[in-house]
C-alpha cells in the first residue's frame, strides 16, 4: 500500500439492487488486499477520515456496515484506526435541539419545551425527559419556533410539557403548541427552585410515587446541573436545585416528603448544600470535583460501564440541555469539553474507559466544539492504552513516545494582586482589584479564580493575562481601625500550570460618625420587557441628618458572580420614618444566570458608614 496514509473514498449507490452486497464485498476485498500487499503490517492507518458518499436513503444502513467493517479490520501491526465521531448539530441552538430529537426513533410521542436563553428552569427538565422518553426542544420566548413545530408534527408528537413559568415561556408559546392540536401542559413553580420541585413531582408520579435517588446541584450556574440531570435521568431519579450551598425551604420541605434512600450533592455547591440535611435513613454522597469537568467525571461513575459517551461543550448550556435526555436514553454519560481542547479530567476518564465499543457522539457544531477537539475526544475514547514508548496518548492529545494518559504541565505561572490603594476610609465598601498573570516557558493561564474578602468566595473565569473585578466588603462602623485580607486562589485545568495563591491586606480607617447604617437585602421586580426595578431598605441607627444619607450601588452579576455593570440610587426617606434606595436597570443579554447585589455607600466625607446584605437577588425574566 506504499508508505503513506491512504485516503479511501467509498462510493455506493442504491440504483443497483446489490448495493449492500457491493459495500460489504468492497470492504472485504480492500482488507484482504491490504494483508496480501503488506503482510504483517497494518491494513489501514487513517490519519484522515473515511469518507462515504451515499446516494439515497438505503445507504444509511450501508454506512453503518462500512464503519463497522473499518473498525473490525483496523490493525494487524501495532496501531489502531481511529473511528470517526458522530456529530449532531444544527445551525444554531434551536436547530441542534431539533437534530437531537430526530437522531433516534426511540423517543416516545412526548416532547419537552424550554426557553433557549434561560438555563435555570430547564436544568431540572432532563429527568422528566428521561421518564417520558422525550427530547428537549428549545424555543424563544416570543412564541414556538416554526422549525420546532414542524419537527414535532413530523415526529407525531401528541403530548408536550412546557417547563417554566410565563415569564420564561409566555402564553404565546403554549398557544402555538396547542394550535398544532397537541395536548400541552405547563410545569412551573414560583422560582427556579420551586420549578425544580414541581418537575420532580411529575417524575415521581410517573415512577409510581417513589424514586431511589435525588441529586442536588446549584441553580445559580449550569454546568453541574446539566451533568447531574442526565445522571439522575439515567438512574430514574430527580434533580433539585440549591441556592449555591444552601437548600431553599421549598426544596428541603419536598425532600422531607420523599422516601428516597440516597442524596447526591453534585459539584462543590451541591455537596455543601446537602451537608446540613439530616433526615434519617438517607445515604448522602458527594460528587464534587475540583471544577465542572472533574465533577462530570465523578458523576460518570454512576453510569457503570457505558458503551460510549456524549460530548458537549462545558462553556455554555443550550446544546447540553438537548443532550441530557438523549444521553440518558442511550445510557452514555455526558462529557463536557472546552471548545479547543479536552480538559485534563475528561481526557483521563476517556482514556480510562477506552477502548469504547461505540465512538463518542458530539452534540453541538464546530463553533462550540472544534473538529480537532472532537477528534481528540474520539481518539481518547476508542484508542486502547499502549505500552510506554509506543504511539499513545500523552497530555490529553494524540502523541508519540509516551504512556497513555500521562499529562505534563507546561511552564510556570505567577499571579500578582494590585488595587488603587490599600487604605480606605470607613465609609468605603468596595475596591477595584486587578489580577495579573505572568506566564513563563509556555504556560497558559486557565481555569477559575476564587476570591475571598471575608465572606463567601466569588468565582471568576480566567481570561488572558489580566482580570479586573470589584471587591465588596462591609464598611467600618467602629471607632477603631480594622484590617481584612483579600485572598485569591487559582484553580487551573488539570493540564495547565497553577499560580501560587496570593493575598492582599486592606486597612479600613476608624469611623468617626455617631450614626451607622445597615442595608437590607436587594429586592427585584419586573418593570417591563426592557427594564426591571431594584430596591433596598436602609436602616440608620442614631440621629440622622437627611443631607448626609448615603447611596446604594446595585450591580449586575453573571453566574460566576463577576460584576457586569451597576447603577447608583440615592437613599431617600420613604415618608414613614424609613429609608429606601430604588432604581431601574435595563436587561442585559437576557436574564440567563444573572442576578443583582446592592452595596451601601456612605455620602462622602462625614457620611454615615454602614453594612450591606451579602445575598444576591435573581433578575426577573423580561
Amino acid at each position: 500500500m506504499g508508505g503513506g496514509s491512504p485516503l479511501w473514498v467509498v462510493f455506493g449507490c442504491d440504483f443497483h439492487p446489490f448495493g449492500y452486497s457491493f459495500g460489504l464485498v468492497w470492504v472485504f476485498m480492500v482488507g484482504v488486499w491490504g494483508v496480501l500487499a503488506r503482510p504483517g503490517i497494518r491494513m489501514f492507518h487513517l490519519l484522515g477520515r473515511v469518507f462515504v458518499m451515499s446516494i439515497g436513503s438505503r445507504l444509511r444502513s450501508f454506512v453503518g456496515v462500512l464503519a463497522a467493517g473499518v473498525l473490525c479490520v483496523a490493525a494487524v501491526g501495532g496501531s489502531v484506526a481511529v473511528a470517526a465521531e458522530k456529530r449532531i448539530a444544527g445551525d444554531d441552538r434551536v436547530a441542534t435541539s431539533i437534530k437531537v430529537a430526530e437522531a433516534t426513533t426511540a423517543w416516545s410521542s412526548s416532547a419537552i419545551i424550554v426557553n433557549k436563553n434561560v438555563f435555570a428552569d430547564a436544568l431540572s427538565a432532563t429527568p422528566l425527559g428521561g421518564v417520558l422518553k422525550a427530547p428537549i426542544y428549545l424555543t424563544g420566548p416570543e412564541g414556538l419556533d416554526p422549525q420546532v413545530g414542524a419537527s414535532m408534527k413530523a415526529r407525531g408528537v401528541n403530548h408536550v410539557v412546557l417547563v417554566g413559568g410565563e415569564a420564561v415561556l409566555p402564553g404565546k408559546v403554549l398557544h402555538d403548541v396547542q394550535a398544532l392540536g397537541v395536548n400541552a401542559e405547563r410545569v412551573a413553580g414560583a422560582d427556579r427552585y420551586g420549578t425544580s420541585v414541581e418537575v420532580a413531582k411529575h417524575v415521581v408520579a410517573r415512577k409510581g410515587g417513589s424514586v431511589p435517588v435525588a441529586f442536588i446541584a446549584t441553580g445559580l450556574n449550569f454546568p453541574d446541573g446539566l451533568t447531574a440531570g442526565a445522571t439522575a435521568a439515567r438512574m430514574g431519579g430527580i434533580l433539585l436545585l440549591s441556592q449555591d450551598g444552601v437548600l431553599p425551604g421549598v426544596v428541603k420541605d419536598y425532600l422531607d416528603s420523599l422516601n428516597i434512600t440516597k442524596l447526591v450533592g453534585a459539584g462543590v455547591q451541591g455537596a455543601k448544600a446537602i451537608e446540613s440535611y439530616s433526615k434519617t435513613g438517607i445515604t448522602k454522597e458527594s460528587a464534587a470535583g475540583s471544577d465542572r469537568y472533574d465533577t462530570a467525571v465523578k458523576l460518570a461513575a454512576y453510569w457503570g460501564t457505558p458503551a460510549s459517551v456524549v460530548v458537549v461543550t462545558g462553556e455554555n448550556f443550550p446544546d447540553a440541555l438537548s443532550a441530557g435526555p438523549y444521553a440518558a436514553l442511550q445510557g452514555w454519560p455526558i462529557m463536557p469539553v472546552q471548545k479547543d481542547t479536552v480538559p485534563g479530567p475528561i481526557a483521563a476518564k476517556l482514556q480510562a474507559m477506552a477502548p469504547m465499543s461505540i465512538p463518542p457522539t458530539v452534540i453541538g457544531g464546530p463553533a462550540v466544539i472544534t473538529p480537532s477537539t472532537a477528534t481528540q475526544a474520539t481518539t481518547q475514547a476508542t484508542t486502547p492504552a499502549t505500552p510506554s514508548g509506543g504511539s499513545g496518548v500523552s497530555g490529553g492529545s494524540a502523541g508519540s513516545g509516551g504512556s497513555a494518559g500521562s499529562g505534563t504541565v507546561k511552564g510556570t505561572l505567577t499571579m500578582a494582586l494590585t488595587t488603587p490603594n490599600t487604605t480606605v476610609a470607613a465609609g468605603v465598601g468596595s475596591i477595584q482589584l486587578t489580577i495579573t498573570f505572568t506566564a513563563l516557558d509556555g504556560a497558559v493561564p486557565s481555569g477559575e479564580l476564587q476570591i475571598t474578602a471575608g465572606g463567601t468566595p466569588t468565582k471568576l473565569w480566567v481570561s488572558g493575562n489580566e482580570r479586573k473585578t470589584t471587591i465588596f466588603f462591609d464598611q467600618n462602623t467602629t471607632n477603631e481601625e480594622k484590617k481584612f485580607t483579600i485572598s485569591v486562589k487559582h484553580i487551573p485545568d488539570a493540564l495547565h500550570a497553577k499560580a501560587p495563591d496570593q493575598t492582599l491586606e486592606i486597612t479600613q480607617e476608624a469611623n468617626t460618625s455617631t450614626v451607622t447604617a445597615a442595608m437590607g437585602p436587594t429586592q427585584t421586580a419586573k418593570k417591563d420587557a426592557t427594564e426591571f426595578t431594584v430596591k433596598a431598605v436602609v436602616t440608620y441607627t442614631g440621629t440622622v441628618d437627611n443631607t448626609k444619607l448615603g447611596s446604594v450601588l446595585f450591580t449586575v452579576y453573571n453566574a460566576p458572580k463577576e460584576d457586569q455593570y451597576g447603577r447608583w440610587a440615592d437613599v431617600q426617606s420613604d415618608g414613614s420614618g424609613g429609608y429606601i434606595a430604588e432604581t431601574t436597570i435595563g436587561y442585559v443579554d437576557g436574564p440567563v444566570g444573572y442576578f443583582v447585589r446592592g452595596q451601601y455607600k456612605a455620602a462622602g466625607s462625614g457620611g454615615y458608614p454602614g453594612t450591606s446584605d451579602p445575598t444576591y437577588a435573581p433578575i426577573p425574566a423580561p
